[in-house]
């Protein structure tokens, strides 16, 4: 069974959607958060591209699979057994800052981001964690 949104109306109705999700990876080259947002969703190129994505679960595959079929009936097909990420195949170091970085750039600026970053990557030296909770203060965006 695949995810309930084929073209969602909302950003949380994009996190549960396929398509969306390759669309974004397609038109973006990355998939984050800052992805999922009313913006985006009006994006013409992810609206056309949603409509095109066919989704479909096979049981025999372990990981994932995706083929692109171009207008002229080329075929391209990319598989990975174990994502980025995965204990098996972790992400480094540099990933890791990277990804922490955009997920805390949903609340934090980019200097709030790598301040916040330092201190945990530092909280093994540290004698409170005062520097941690202080770099972690900030205003929480408005609900509309």
């Amino acid at each position: 069974a695949g995810l309930p949104y084929a073209l969602p109306g909302t950003p949380l109705e994009a996190k549960f959607s396929m398509q969306f999700l390759l669309s974004l990876a397609c038109v973006y080259r990355k998939v984050e958060l800052k992805h999922f947002s009313d913006d985006v969703l009006k994006d013409k190129r992810i609206i056309d591209l949603c409509k095109r994505v066919k989704f479909l679960a096979e049981n025999d595959i372990v990981g994932s699979r995706v083929t692109i079929e171009l207008n002229n009936k080329n075929k391209y097909t990319a598989a990975v057994d174990k994502p980025r990420g995965h204990r098996k195949y972790p992400l480094n170091m540099e990933e890791v800052k990277d990804k922490f970085i955009s997920c805390a750039g949903v609340l934090f600026s980019e200097n709030e981001a790598e301040k916040v970053l330092g201190a945990i990557l530092e909280i093994d030296q540290l004698e409170n964690i005062n520097s941690v909770t202080n770099a972690l203060q900030c205003e929480f965006p408005k609900e509309d």
